[in-house]
């Protein structure tokens, strides 16, 4: 009886402590998920940051690009109106004849 006795005690005790160590593991899992789930938002909130960053690269970028490119359009239609003035000048003074203009000129020295 005494034995019978123990070894129901000691199932008790068993079963307690495989409840206990469920318990445990419910636990450790729920932390786990909770970490997870502050990691996942973490991220997610990285991901957004990064992309705003991109954006804003890419936009000052473009700036850049339009600054370079219309001052390169400014320079270069400040060197053909110079050219310009400087053949209109030549074709002027070397090649047009007593009352006709620079544009009779040229059209008559390119043989049009």
């Amino acid at each position: 009886m005494i034995l019978t006795k123990q070894k129901h005690f000691l199932n008790k005790t068993k079963t307690l402590e495989l409840y206990d160590e469920q318990v445990r593991c419910e636990e450790s899992k729920a932390q786990m998920y909770n970490f997870f789930d502050k990691e996942i938002e973490s991220m997610s909130k990285f991901v957004e940051t990064n992309e705003k960053i991109a954006e804003a690269v890419v936009e000052g970028y473009k700036k850049i690009e339009n600054g370079v490119v219309k001052g390169y359009q400014k320079i270069e239609q400040g060197a053909v109106d110079g050219f310009n003035k400087v053949t209109d000048k030549c074709v002027e003074k070397l090649f047009a004849k007593e009352g006709e203009s620079v544009e009779d000129a040229k059209k008559r020295l390119s043989g049009e």
